[in-house]
């Protein structure tokens, strides 16, 4: 046995057979990177430039360029090495045979293919795909004959499905990205065995709702946190544990009278947990046909004891036996038993991929909004088993923000979205996707923690301008300072995930207001913004989002610029509705009913709004001040556009909508359009034109 990771802490943090092959279920990959079975190689892929990268793992010099499809965004490599490329925006996968690095054929997904993994025996591909080829009311599980690319079958698992954990060959997780949620499919039957909210996650971490304080938000109401933006799943090698990288956002009142101290989404909760985004890892026994979470009632004050923090089972000094289920976003110091300060924990923001170790001890957590990646035990509580008992008192308690799973965290690049660790467990690499660059992780021995190594780009070829780059990195920055403060550590995509909405409706001080998508809406167009429409120009609402809202020190012009050129530049969502250049009969139909039911006379233009204001029906006014900046909204609510609507429920700034046709049907006095005479096919044909937008 030679051990290539040293022992930290009591516990090996990476140990195998020298050359050995992993013989694990579980890949050794996640997201954009891929590893070669004899970990020769790793596979970048490249979204911007449309390519993937072969690059020697030893050297970290590229070895191929392989042009693949639009957008490439997840990387799985087969028992025989051939190279699998999900391509979001092609709506494909492309093949490509190891060695010659050929792209040897293409298997047709659903729209937006974002998971994939191949099956231990190599006989088949599995591809989820974020929506059906036809219809965005759900997402699809397909399985592909590896020998000869053809499905086998597909499945509809869920709205907005993402990342995808096999288990054992028989079943599967699926996770459910802007919901928060997983569902199990039985992969012998094509089945879904336990559809979305049958696992019951919400409840197991909100045992007990949070009764709040003036600090929390309004007197009398009460917290629960409501998962969402689950990015990917994790299997260990023996099948018996999945974990899920998602985050947090809390159900309840925010803070309603901020300050530069205490923005509105300054981590105001138990362990921290934000108004926001809270970054969260989400623990499933997959021991037995059943799937049970694992995880901590965030909610619970009691789990501390005292000031302190007790990493031993709520105090009865017993390890829980599964990592904790919150990370602080806040870097604040925490303090030690007599009071005095300790070492800040790291920032952890925006986890996207993760991947577990071939002892199956290790997990290896990559957060792209920090840019940082963890290493957690996955289980234990406490990844630091050596702190002394004194007379039945530990001798060190840690603060709430203490992170007392993780072992140690490293800094990398930026838009972290891939990694891979190599068969004999001796090195771990991350794909730094806004950066184009390989990245090598390694043990200091003399701090025995893991600590960033050799960095090689792949490409020096630039997609974006000099502006959209920059502001590109200010979107995905949780840092920054400039945009947001250590009390709060949020980015710009906390909310809007890949510069899209999170499906989540905040309690904000003027009432419930859902996130708006930005992508493809061409914001510097629609002023004024907010739903409210208070703000009339992009530096008085970025001034308030920024400095207000998130806490940060605020943008100079330039930078305000560049953000925007970024958000300006991020694609619509791909849209199954879009077939050609042409409508079919039912959405031409459609388009004449649009003009008929005058929807066009508030969602006109090029951006399909006025930009100006709409009383619905759905607003309901006080008798004080109303807005983020006091003022009554008599006017009603500033017109959203309708570019993406397809992908953008539920609907209204309170969400009560789920789908468009419920909205339509639901009119009272043709306030929203004149569609109280429109017949039941005319409600069809005005949303499947609706859907193509």
């Amino acid at each position: 046995m030679k051990r290539v990771m040293a022992a930290v802490g009591g516990l090996a943090v990476l140990v195998a057979m020298s050359g050995c092959s992993s013989g694990n279920s579980s890949p050794r990959s996640s997201g954009s990177l891929g590893v070669s079975n004899d970990s020769q190689y790793l596979y970048a892929a490249d979204t911007d430039n449309g390519a993937l990268f072969v690059v020697d793992a030893k050297t970290l010099g590229v070895v191929q360029q392989v042009q693949v499809g639009v957008r490439p965004f997840r990387v799985s490599v087969g028992k025989d090495d051939t190279i699998f490329v999900a391509n979001r925006g092609s709506r494909s996968v492309s093949v490509i045979s190891h060695g010659d690095w050929q792209v040897v054929g293409e298997i047709a997904t659903g729209v937006d293919p974002v998971g994939m993994q191949v099956s231990p025996d190599g006989k088949y591909l599995y591809v989820v795909s974020a929506t059906a080829s036809d219809d965005t009311e759900y997402g699809i599980l397909q399985q592909i004959d590896t020998a000869t690319l053809t499905e086998k079958w597909r499945l509809p698992v869920g709205d907005e499905p993402r990342g995808l954990a096999l288990i054992n060959d028989d079943r599967a997780l699926v996770s459910l990205y802007r919901a928060g949620d997983v569902v199990r499919v039985d992969l012998k039957n094509g089945k879904v065995v336990d559809a979305a909210g049958s696992i019951d996650l919400h409840s197991k971490i909100n045992q007990q709702a949070l009764t709040t304080t003036t600090q929390y938000g309004t007197p009398g109401t009460t917290s629960t946190y409501q998962p969402r933006a689950m990015t990917d799943l994790a299997v260990t090698p023996d099948g018996k544990r999945v974990f899920a990288t998602s985050l947090l956002s809390r159900e309840a009142p925010i803070l309603t009278q901020p300050t530069p101290a205490t923005p509105y989404y300054a981590s105001q909760g138990p362990r921290l947990a934000g108004s926001v985004a809270t970054p969260a890892l989400f623990t499933f026994d997959t021991s037995s046909n059943a799937v049970t979470p694992l995880v901590e009632d965030v909610s619970s004050t009691s789990y501390y004891p005292g000031y302190g923090y007790d990493p031993y089972n709520q105090g009865n000094q017993a390890d829980v036996g599964y990592p904790q289920t919150t990370f602080a976003v806040s870097g604040l110091a925490g303090y030690g038993a007599g009071g005095g300060s300790t070492t800040a924990s790291p920032v952890l923001q925006g986890p996207s991929v993760a991947v577990v170790d071939i002892t199956g001890s290790w997990l290896f957590m990559v957060n792209r909004d920090s840019s940082n990646v963890a290493v957690i035990s996955t289980m234990r509580h406490e990844a630091k088993p050596d702190r002394q008992q004194n007379n039945n008192n530990y001798s060190y308690y840690a603060a709430p923000n203490e992170l007392p799973s993780v072992h140690s965290t490293a800094s990398i690049g930026k838009g972290a979205d891939g990694i891979a660790i190599l068969g004999d467990n001796s090195s771990a690499y991350v794909y730094n996707q806004f950066d184009h660059s390989v990245q090598r992780l390694t043990l200091d021995e003399s701090s025995s923690s893991i600590v960033a190594g050799e960095t090689s780009k792949v490409t020096t070829v630039e997609t974006l301008t000099a502006q959209q780059i920059s502001g590109r990195n200010l979107f995905h920055d949780s840092n920054d300072r400039r945009v947001s403060a250590v009390q709060a550590s949020v980015a710009c995509s906390s909310c809007h995930l890949e510069g899209r909405d999170d499906a989540h409706v905040w309690q904000f001080p003027d009432g419930p207001r859902q996130t708006p998508t930005l992508a493809g809406r061409g914001m510097s167009h629609t002023a004024p913004y907010h739903w409210s429409g208070e703000f009339a120009d992009l530096p008085a609402f970025l001034t308030h989002t920024i400095t207000s809202r998130m806490g940060g020190t605020g943008l100079n012009a330039q930078a305000e610029q560049n953000l925007n050129a970024y958000v300006e530049s991020i694609p619509a969502p791909e849209n199954p509705y879009r077939v050609g250049t042409e409508l079919t009969d039912q959405q031409a139909r459609g388009a004449v009913v649009f003009a008929a039911a005058e929807c066009g006379t508030c969602h006109a233009g090029q951006w399909l709004t006025n930009n100006q204001f709409a009383d619905v029906g759905t607003l309901s006014r006080p008798t004080t001040g109303y807005g983020d900046n006091g003022m009554v909204l008599s006017r009603g609510l500033n017109v959203p556009s309708l570019l993406g609507i397809a992908r953008s429920a539920p609907y209204l700034h309170t969400g009560k909508a789920v789908s468009l046709k419920e909205r339509l049907m639901s009119n009272p006095g043709d306030l929203h359009g004149k569609t109280s005479k429109l017949s039941s096919e005319q409600m069809d044909d005005l949303v499947a034109y609706l859907r193509t937008l």
